[in-house]
């Protein structure tokens, strides 16, 4: 499986959410905290940023470094099995 550049999965990412990030927005309700678990480039964090305090798990590395780029959210490059409770115990 080839894996598309950041800004090409990026660009695509825009799209999607453009459809379908209204009917995601109210399911966070006031839940204060998001974990996106395989955040890939960060639109979802991006659009959830102003209300919440966003984490995302990506393990690819350049994607990973987009997210940070676009959400400003702390990003664990990691699988989340790989996660460890101490990394994500500290972005709390």
């Amino acid at each position: 499986m080839e894996v598309s550049d950041p800004e090409t999965y990026y660009r695509a990412s825009v799209e999607y959410y453009n459809l379908w990030f209204p009917l995601i927005a109210p399911e966070a309700g006031d839940a204060g905290t998001v974990l996106d678990v395989g955040c890939g480039t960060g639109r979802l964090l991006e659009l959830l940023s102003p209300e919440f305090v966003g984490v995302g798990i990506e393990p690819n590395p350049a994607r990973a470094a987009k997210a940070r780029q676009v959400s400003g959210a702390a990003i664990i490059e990691s699988t989340f099995e790989a996660a460890t409770e101490l990394e994500l115990w500290l972005i709390r």
